[in-house]
């Protein structure tokens, strides 16, 4: 279990943060280039009410969400994860399990095989319903077990089960490209040097997903 917190910053502010980080014992994360960084994709699952969305809009506390997720820009392969994550306010817990490109293919296409068998009742007839990928920089400090995350670039696409990436060609950006969104996950004693760093760059805290943001740019773009 983990606290989580999201701010919204300029791409100035992000690069001026990463400096500090950098000096003060964080290390880029093992994953992409140390510059810049890696490719984020999830395809989320909701209902067809999209509950799981609205749930996140009405402002409830404790809620749940699955996603498949890879770190690449197309599907592919082995390592695919199904993530079923919980929230209580800015606590955040989730749990995994891997699957292979033929059986997320098999969900995707037909809700069958045994990536179903992995949902939990309470996600009702979850399907995919868009995918939301963002390039991330990632920052981790090994003593204080924090994680300082610097999304960007976020879009999404549709889902496509007759492709074989599972999602449409076409592009979406709901965000200017280089809005930067800072995310930080802590254990649920949060550092004294964290909270000085928080307020020091006079950080506040935005109720941000960036799955809401793009379902809501989606809406948008098919009602225009």
């Amino acid at each position: 279990m983990r606290i989580e917190a999201k701010y919204h910053l300029d791409p100035a502010t992000a690069w001026l943060l990463q400096q500090e980080l950098r000096a003060s014992g964080y290390a880029i994360d093992e994953h992409g280039d140390g510059v810049h960084g890696y490719v984020v994709s999830s395809i989320y699952l909701d209902d067809p009410c999209f509950g799981s969305y609205l749930d996140k809009v009405d402002g409830l506390a404790r809620r749940i969400k699955y996603r498949l997720r890879f770190y690449s820009e197309e599907i592919g392969g082995e390592g695919i994860r199904l993530e079923h994550k919980e929230k209580d306010s800015q606590l955040s817990w989730k749990r995994s399990h891997s699957f292979a490109y033929p059986e997320v293919r098999e969900f995707v296409t037909g809700r069958s095989g045994p990536v179903l068998d992995h949902l939990d009742p309470r996600a009702g007839y979850a399907a995919a319903v868009i995918c939301v990928q963002y390039q991330r920089l990632a920052f981790r400090h090994a003593v204080d077990d924090v994680r300082i995350n610097f999304d960007s670039k976020l879009r999404w696409r549709g889902i496509d089960p007759s492709r074989p990436s599972l999602v449409t060609e076409a592009c979406f950006a709901p965000l200017a490209e280089d809005q930067v969104i800072l995310e930080v996950k802590v254990p649920r004693v949060v550092p004294a040097a964290l909270t000085d760093l928080v307020h020091r760059w006079n950080l506040h805290w935005r109720a941000t997903s960036k799955y809401a943001i793009c379902i809501a740019h989606m809406n948008r773009s098919l009602l225009a």
